[in-house]
């Protein structure tokens, strides 16, 4: 799977507009139907650790910004 880590895609404002749209969908509109935090996305995987990286970037991001 490539998913372009090494191509730069936006700078630190587009990062947490990203970031913030990922969690304000998930709080709005929660998962869908046969989705949950255990869902593995792979052997090594689950949604709730992405979701968790998510919310620390947002947090971290945001920080960064007020500096």
């Amino acid at each position: 799977m490539d998913i372009d880590r090494e191509v730069l895609q936006g700078g630190l404002d587009e990062a947490i507009k990203r970031v913030k749209f990922c969690l304000d969908c998930l709080e709005r509109y929660g998962f869908g139907k046969g989705f949950g935090w255990d869902i593995s996305i792979n052997q090594r995987l689950t949604l709730e650790e992405i979701i968790g990286a998510l919310v620390a970037a947002e947090q971290n991001l945001s920080f960064c910004k007020e500096k």
